[in-house]
């Protein structure tokens, strides 16, 4: 029996990549699956210049034009309007094996698993980009999230980007949305999947399967990149009043630390002083 394989896409001005990642998803193995490309741009793409990267697979495109939409207002307008029985999220600084399809849906097929997805690894298609790839590859980059070190295949709190068993995920989330959008840039890879686990869907984590990713160009460009990180991981903190993960302590706990090995060196020289 066919199935559909719905893949999303939101994008916000940057034609470069979205050259190489239609050109990307032309290679993709589908096997006998229908397939669908919701495709969401927010910025001046032409939907004929991604029909020309996407070759044989441009009869599958979909179109969709918002000027300006916020990625989450995206992401549910085209995660309510895909059909497939799976549903991947790709960015548009994406790129993937043939096989990334066809792998992760094993996964979806076992029992309870309703989302999956592989490991994150920066590229670069410049010097300068290089050494911001090299930041991000680094385990500390990003506090050790299992989607960027573990070796291993196992159950996990959240996946980047990933897919989606479409029943399941309506099964837990219903009428609501896929996506928050009461808190504008909340991380919402790990708010979704927080929800999909908290209504007993299971997550899984596959380093066989890679992600690759373009960074930002600049120095500039990746701090920007972090405080949007940081201001995304205290929007989920505010609506839900948990950590997201139990290294996100780190940042609040670390100032402390600070603090009192400041107060306990100053004492310490209070104190050697009168002997000296």
């Amino acid at each position: 029996m066919k199935t559909t394989i719905s893949i999303v896409i939101t994008a916000y001005k940057d034609s470069k990549y979205l050259d190489l990642l239609f050109q990307n998803i032309s290679e993709l193995e589908i096997k006998n699956n229908n397939l669908e490309i919701l495709f969401l741009d927010a910025g001046n793409y032409s939907p004929l210049r991604a029909k020309k990267y996407l070759k044989k697979y441009g009869e599958f495109f979909n179109y969709f034009s918002y000027p300006d939409l916020s990625r989450e207002l995206s992401l549910n307008k085209l995660f309510k309007k895909a059909r497939g029985d799976y549903i991947f999220r790709l960015d548009s600084r994406t790129k993937v094996n043939k096989n990334y399809l066809l792998d992760l849906i094993s996964h979806l097929k076992k029992n309870n698993i309703v989302a999956a997805g592989g490991i994150i690894k920066s590229i670069s298609l410049s010097s300068e980009q290089e050494l911001i790839a090299k930041i991000m590859n680094h385990p500390m980059a990003f506090g050790f999230a299992s989607f960027r070190t573990t070796r291993k295949l196992l159950l996990v709190d959240s996946v980047y980007l990933g897919a989606y068993k479409r029943d399941k995920c309506l099964e837990i989330l219903g009428e609501n949305n896929w996506f928050e959008t009461s808190f504008k840039g909340i991380s919402e890879d790990s708010e979704l999947n927080y929800r999909l686990r908290k209504g007993g869907g299971k997550i899984i984590c596959d380093p066989s399967i890679i992600s690759f990713h373009y960074p930002r160009e600049s120095i500039n460009g990746y701090k920007k990149l972090c405080l949007n990180y940081g201001r995304g991981k205290a929007y989920f903190f505010i609506k839900h009043f948990k950590l997201t993960a139990l290294r996100q302590l780190i940042a609040i706990i670390l100032p402390f630390i600070q603090i009192i090995l400041v107060i306990f060196s100053f004492y310490k020289s209070f104190l050697i002083v009168p002997f000296l």
